[in-house]
């Protein structure tokens, strides 16, 4: 499978660094993305082209565990297309969390803006790439 970490959604927000490969546009829908969220710290990360959804789930958490320092990251959203995160942009506020999916990553993210307080933004997203 494909890690790829995200940083917090103040970073992101100024540095672009929203998008894993996105190489097929039509993945196959054989294999999974996950993302993983910590409330605690902000972090998350995204897994993607993994065998199963458990696996792609546990690199998920795992790396954001790795990345956060705890135990505290959970997965919030997983798919065989696309997975996206919406949180507040606030980097003293990781409360709050939406996790999208749908076929195409603009489906993941309106799914992830559904219905979240007005301000939210999209920390992070990916497709599969198969």
């Amino acid at each position: 499978s494909m890690i790829k970490i995200i940083t917090t959604g103040a970073l992101l927000a100024t540095a672009g660094l929203l998008v894993a490969p996105t190489a097929n546009a039509d993945p196959s829908g054989n294999t999974w993305a996950a993302i993983a969220y910590s409330t605690t710290t902000g972090k998350a990360n995204l897994d993607y082209n993994n065998s199963s959804e458990l696996d792609a789930g546990n690199d998920a958490v795992s790396a954001c565990n790795q990345a956060s320092g705890d135990n505290s990251c959970k997965v919030v959203a997983t798919s065989n297309y696309c997975v996206s995160l919406a949180t507040s942009p606030d980097p003293n506020d990781n409360a709050g969390y939406n996790g999208g999916h749908g076929n195409t990553l603009a489906a993941a993210d309106a799914d992830a803006m559904d219905g979240v307080p007005s301000g939210w933004t999209i920390e992070g997203h990916g497709c599969n790439t198969s």
